[in-house]
């Protein structure tokens, strides 16, 4: 093609595209990080939440609140929500109260209580954190702010779950626990998120029974008819008028209720890939076959967001699953040699191995977490009598070698 050609379609393309109007009147709607003026189908647990910081605020009761449910529930957009509405009550009736919000995923390295007590004392304090100050210095800093300016603060700690296997910053949330809520409850309340309740297992007893006393809030899967309602809000604000039928959300919705645990980000994250592929081709309406080819993309980004949300143990128990599948192809896998890959696994790990039950309980919450991914059969012994569970992933080959090389990646490279 002559250069002059070259120039021609290169600026004749620029200017179809400006002249193409996307269907995606604002990307920010579909982000993960917005938060929407009201939540949908969240209404018990924001009025249990909203009740104990109530009582916190008005007489001094330190309760501590535990979200708990599978990913996309709304643990966090529910957190962030609130984090929002307090930050915006506090600017128009000057009440003193901070907030604090931190996603302890966020911190794979060594100093992870380090940075997470960072965060708390630049949120609480208005400081900027620097490297340097140490623990209890900031620690320090933030109760004095707080008394000084009569100040009461509410910490959220979203995915915590996942520092329970750092020595460190199991003291750290012990301390935050017993200090916050023996020595200064009228003045701090901890809200903690958490995609599982099968960690408790792994506690020590002094951390355990810290958790006794919080105020549980259990968030269920969203249902197919929740997911329309959440998708119909999300279209009209992120999308041009008519660009999608209400047929094609709850067709949406319908698949992911089915196969995704009702998980309202893959969902969203549908409608966002939709419109983009739709986008793509020129259209000015989303059609089946870009959802159809949205969900295709999907899997692998949603296998990749599943291993970032699980514990050392269920990462464990992934690897066997994926290492054990990719040996036997399409038989199933047994509880028995999972098990006995997990223990193989960990002691490379120099991990000492859990009991078989407490393994069989992360078993039964990655069933729920892997949801459509995971097939799974309860079969007869035979003459032995009773059951046994067996596990086949319904991964293509490709996507399952990807999958492998990640967890082995996590696993041994943390």
């Amino acid at each position: 093609m002559a250069r002059s050609n070259i120039i021609d379609f290169l600026v004749g393309d620029i200017d179809f595209l400006k002249q193409k109007k996307s269907i995606i009147k604002n990307r920010e709607v579909l982000s993960e990080d917005f938060v929407p003026e009201r939540i949908l189908f969240r209404e018990e647990q924001l009025n249990i939440t909203l009740t104990s910081i109530r009582r916190f605020l008005i007489f001094g009761e330190g309760l501590n609140i535990l979200f708990f449910g599978n990913t996309g529930t709304g643990k966090t957009l529910l957190a962030r929500y609130i984090s929002k509405s307090i930050k915006k009550l506090n600017l128009k009736e000057k009440m003193n109260i901070k907030t604090s919000y931190v996603n302890c995923k966020g911190f794979f390295i060594k100093e992870a209580d380090y940075y997470i007590i960072g965060k708390m004392y630049s949120d609480i304090t208005g400081d900027r954190f620097r490297k340097g100050k140490k623990k209890y210095e900031m620690f320090e800093s933030i109760i004095n702010y707080m008394n000084s300016k009569d100040y009461k603060a509410i910490i959220f700690l979203d995915e915590f779950d996942s520092l329970f296997n750092k020595k460190n910053t199991e003291d750290l949330l012990y301390a935050l626990i017993r200090d916050l809520d023996i020595e200064y409850s009228n003045r701090f309340s901890l809200v903690m998120i958490t995609n599982s309740v099968s960690f408790f297992d792994e506690l020590d007893s002094r951390i355990k029974s810290s958790f006794s006393s919080f105020v549980k809030v259990n968030f269920p899967s969203y249902k197919a008819t929740d997911l329309s309602e959440i998708l119909k809000e999300r279209a009209y604000l992120a999308l041009e008028e008519g660009s999608i039928s209400e047929s094609l959300i709850n067709y949406i919705s319908a698949r992911v209720a089915k196969h995704h645990s009702g998980d309202a980000r893959v969902a969203i994250n549908v409608l966002k890939l939709s419109a983009l592929i739709a986008d793509s081709k020129g259209k000015n309406k989303i059609e089946k076959e870009d959802i159809d080819e949205a969900f295709e993309n999907l899997d692998y980004d949603l296998l990749k967001f599943i291993v970032s949300s699980l514990n050392t143990t269920q990462k464990i128990l992934s690897l066997a699953l994926v290492e054990g599948s990719l040996r036997k192809k399409d038989e199933y896998i047994s509880f028995e040699e999972l098990y006995n890959m997990y223990v193989e696994i960990s002691s490379r790990l120099s991990i000492a191995p859990l009991k078989r039950i407490t393994v069989f309980r992360n078993m039964c919450n990655l069933e729920m977490i892997f949801g459509s991914f995971l097939e799974v059969r309860t079969v007869s012994e035979g003459r032995r009598g009773g059951y046994k569970k067996i596990y086949k992933l319904l991964i293509d080959e490709e996507s399952m070698k990807k999958l492998y090389d990640l967890l082995r990646d996590k696993i041994f490279n943390a």
